[in-house]
């Protein structure tokens, strides 16, 4: 299966509600492994859920600003409180709720806060596929698709939608942009082919202008979760 290029975050109840509820838009982390300024950047995809396996729960954004503090205490000079702990009472409360959940004195630890701009609720982003490739999808034999010219579809919940047939949700895990001279044979064999020729054929019904030196965007997705 091919790994999602998106920070995942897991959340305690209290905090994903806030989330869901849009009353919560920073989240804070200790500064170190996995929470570091190098993963939790600036225009990364995000999955937030409530804890790690509840999939159903998952809320889909983007990080659009981080910061780094010595503190919480310090942190919240930066951002107001209540755009992080929303029902704490007064700054000192949330530095104390945070601590709790921290389990150490975030005044002696680096504090990292990114804020998180969720998806549209009702978004639904769609991929339009013709019909005779509906049955590789279903069996699996068919996990990418290709389209002539840079397109930027993003990571997250999407459907593969068809003319006359229900559509299929998907999660988008990769988008991958190449010279259409680039695209190699595990690429169409992804894309339900045999090999490279098969691919171009293809692609050449549909864009009978195609060149080599054209970009080709390659969407790669899985089954989404029941």
């Amino acid at each position: 299966m091919t790994s999602i290029d998106r920070l995942f975050v897991p959340l305690a109840g209290k905090p994903y509600d806030w989330f869901s509820s849009r009353r919560k838009t920073w989240e804070l982390r200790r500064c170190r492994g996995p929470w570091s300024t190098e993963n939790v950047r600036t225009g990364r995809r995000v999955e937030l859920r409530r804890g790690y396996r509840d999939r159903a729960s998952s809320l889909w954004g983007t990080v659009e600003e981080t910061l780094v503090a010595p503190g919480a205490d310090a942190f919240f000079d930066l951002v107001p409180y209540p755009e992080v702990i929303p029902d704490a009472v007064s700054r000192a409360a949330a530095v104390a709720q945070f601590n709790e959940i921290l389990g150490v004195d975030s005044s002696s630890v680096e504090i990292i806060g990114f804020r998180v701009v969720l998806d549209d609720e009702n978004a639904v982003r769609e991929l339009p596929l013709a019909e005779e490739y509906r049955d590789s999808l279903l069996l699996g034999a068919k996990t990418t698709t290709v389209r002539l010219g840079r397109r930027e579809y993003v990571v997250g919940p999407a459907r593969i939608v068809f003319r006359s047939s229900p559509s299929i949700p998907v999660i988008v895990s990769r988008v991958e942009h190449l010279r259409v001279a680039d695209l190699t044979r595990e690429i169409a064999v992804s894309d339900g082919f045999r090999n490279q020729e098969e691919l171009l054929n293809a692609l050449l019904v549909h864009y009978p202008e195609m060149r080599e030196d054209d970009v080709a965007t390659v969407v790669h997705f899985q089954g989404a979760p029941a």
